[in-house]
């Protein structure tokens, strides 16, 4: 299950259906900008703040693992102008 700010994500289905437009086109670009700001890890839950250059000026995912995989994850992306 994803949270961003429009709203909930929730099912394998709609996870791919979120993600896909939003890397469609520039997967290479936002891959080679890539930067990790920064990384926290406490137990079961994971905080990152990130940035992919001119693409994603801001990025900022945390993330709740359980039994080994992701079970929730919170998402806000600031493109810029």
């Amino acid at each position: 299950m994803l949270f961003t700010p429009d709203g909930k994500v929730e099912g394998l289905t709609a996870l791919r259906g979120f993600f896909e437009p939003f890397v469609a086109g520039s997967i290479d670009e936002l891959l080679a900008g890539f930067q990790m700001d920064r990384q926290e890890v406490h137990g079961v839950l994971a905080y990152i703040v990130w940035n992919a250059g001119s693409i994603i000026r801001l990025g900022t995912d945390t993330i709740f693992v359980q039994n080994g995989k992701m079970k929730y994850q919170t998402f806000a992306a600031y493109m810029g102008s």
